[in-house]
C-alpha cells in the first residue's frame, strides 16, 4: 500500500462532540449511534454542521480508550448533556488520506508515527480521522476515503 504522510499545519476547530470509553470491537456499532444522536442535536438547535464527521482517540491501550466524535461547528456553543461544545486542535500534523477499509486502518498509525520520528518531530497520543464517504451512498469498503491526523510537535 502506497502511503503518503505529509506535514501540515492546521487550526483549531470547534466541533460539536460525545466522548466515550470504547473497546476497538465495538466502534462500528457505538460511532454511528453517536453521530446520529449529534446530528438530532445540530438539527433541533439549528447549528449548521461544516464538515464530516470524525473521532478522535485518545489513551489506547489493550484495546480500549477514549473516542471522542464530532462533528464540525462553525462556532463554540454552550454544552447540553453528554453533547459537548470541543474543539480538534490546531498546530503541526502528520495527515493521510487513506482509501480503503477502516478495518485495515491501523497500519497507517505505526507509518505516521516512525514518518514523524524519521523527520524530528515528537508525535503526541491525539489522533484524529475524518471520515469523508458516506456509508448510505458508497457500499463499496474499499474506496471509503479517510483522512487520518496525528498531533505532533
Amino acid at each position: 500500500m502506497d502511503i503518503k504522510v505529509e506535514l501540515r499545519e492546521i487550526k483549531p476547530q470547534p466541533i460539536a462532540s460525545i466522548r466515550t470509553l470504547v473497546k476497538v470491537r465495538k466502534i462500528p456499532k457505538v460511532f454511528p449511534e453517536l453521530v446520529k444522536e449529534l446530528i438530532n442535536f445540530l438539527e433541533t438547535t439549528g447549528k449548521p454542521l461544516i464538515g464530516s464527521p470524525l473521532a478522535i482517540y485518545t489513551n489506547w491501550k489493550k484495546g480500549k480508550g477514549e473516542m471522542e466524535v464530532g462533528i464540525p461547528v462553525s462556532e463554540p456553543f454552550k454544552s447540553i448533556g453528554n453533547i459537548k461544545s470541543s474543539e480538534l486542535p490546531g498546530g503541526k500534523v502528520a495527515y493521510v488520506l487513506y482509501i480503503g477499509h477502516l478495518r485495515k486502518i491501523a497500519s497507517i498509525y505505526e507509518r505516521m508515527k516512525n514518518w514523524a520520528v524519521g523527520n524530528g518531530f515528537e508525535p503526541k497520543n491525539i489522533w484524529w480521522e475524518v471520515y469523508l464517504t458516506n456509508p448510505n451512498l458508497e457500499s463499496d469498503l474499499n474506496k471509503w476515503k479517510t483522512e487520518v491526523y496525528l498531533l505532533i510537535n
